[in-house]
């Protein structure tokens, strides 16, 4: 590809039973400022008025009509229909700002190693006209090229399929899209992606991402938006349970670095811990315990994050985190559980100044199991004194 030649894209929107937000995520693709040169949506066995709403856009969009089986199964089938260099997948409740795919397409001519771009996002509701209306900005966090992938293994920062445009034949590579998850397919690809490409950022958000109530997965299998945490937590551990056991210890150590085993091991201890994939997290502790020598300031600083995330505070309590303080021997050992309960102690203090003390409560038990009553009131004071 020569430096001025255009990237085409196509856009898949897979959509169920979204009659009520459908007809909105299609407009903002067809008044973008480089619009889609092919727009498929592809319909899984809507059971709603979501066909009538597509008979507007005779013309102008491809549809795809399949029996119900989920979105990754519309996603695959979509595939199949993409002639673009590049494919945008976007939600049919979402909302994607006017120069979105533009940024998105220049951001890849311009990097032509990347193969795939990310944004943030615009959270948003739905007003009483039905319309988006965005409410506050979903930041990404700073994150060198080489990291990228580590950091993604320890949270999905990216919030939604939406903020990724990658090119055809990278998504070719990595795909399909599994037909297990009924949740989270939009993480479990990206890791794919970033496992083989490296990524380019824009920073400003592409779209709006729209929270309502209505309910998610199929006609088999619905939940409802009140626990969207226990579905991702569920999905999340199926496709990075295989992930954590296939990749080698390398990659768990950016590659500007020398490579450091027991700073790899802590990592990927940290990324079993939040996902709560216990089993690989106590056996990676029992060798960072085995190694005897005083924890450098580098292995405090991932170690810190251990059980900070949502999925770690909901699937290590208090009984997993007595497990690990067991095997947690000697005086590497202690080094390694105040630093955990650090980073659980400085999350309690901005929990209670934001006055999410609900928050605290869950966190406190697990706290004083690592290092005991009198250690979380140390700790605390420590913080406290230093800010």
């Amino acid at each position: 590809m020569t430096r001025d030649t255009r990237l085409t894209c196509t856009a898949i929107i897979p959509t169920f039973n979204r009659a009520r937000y459908i007809g909105e995520a299609i407009d903002s693709l067809l008044v973008q400022t480089r619009r889609p040169d092919q727009i498929v949506v592809v319909n899984d066995g809507s059971t709603d008025d979501t066909l009538s709403v597509l008979d507007r856009y005779d013309g102008r969009i491809e549809v795809v009509s399949k029996p119900n089986g989920g979105k990754s199964t519309a996603l695959n089938t979509g595939m199949a229909h993409v002639r673009g260099d590049c494919t945008w997948v976007f939600d049919d409740d979402d909302v994607a700002l006017p120069d979105a795919l533009e940024r998105h397409l220049a951001a890849l001519e311009r990097d032509r190693d990347a193969g795939f771009t990310y944004s943030p996002v615009l959270i948003g509701h739905t007003r009483e006209d039905g319309t988006i209306k965005a409410d506050y900005e979903s930041r990404i966090p700073p994150v060198e090229p080489d990291e990228f992938f580590i950091r993604l293994m320890e949270f999905s920062f990216i919030r939604g399929q939406p903020a990724v445009v990658a090119r055809t034949r990278c998504l070719t590579q990595v795909g399909p899209f599994d037909e297990r998850l009924v949740r989270s397919q939009d993480y479990d690809i990206v890791l794919r992606l970033a496992r083989h490409f490296p990524p380019a950022r824009i920073e400003a958000p592409t779209f709006i991402q729209r929270h309502h109530d209505g309910d998610r997965g199929t006609l088999a299998q619905v939940y409802s938006h009140a626990d969207p945490l226990a579905q991702w937590s569920r999905y999340n551990r199926i496709f990075m349970t295989e992930l954590l056991g296939d990749l080698p210890l390398e990659s768990y150590i950016r590659k500007s670095v020398p490579f450091d085993e027991r700073q790899a091991l802590i990592q990927r201890f940290v990324i079993a811990t939040r996902h709560g994939i216990l089993d690989l997290a106590e056996r990676d502790l029992a060798r960072i315990v085995a190694s005897g020598d005083d924890l450098t300031a580098a292995e405090r600083r991932i170690l810190i994050h251990a059980l900070t995330f949502f999925t770690a505070q909901r699937e290590v309590g208090v009984r997993a985190c007595s497990r690990l303080a067991q095997l947690c021997r000697g005086r590497i050992g202690r080094q390694i559980r105040v630093t955990m309960a650090k980073g659980l102690i400085y999350d309690m203090i901005a929990s209670a100044r934001q006055r999410r003390f609900s928050e605290v409560r869950r966190m406190m038990p697990r706290t004083t199991t690592l290092v005991g009553v009198a250690g979380v009131l140390e700790l605390i004071a420590e913080k406290l004194q230093r800010t």
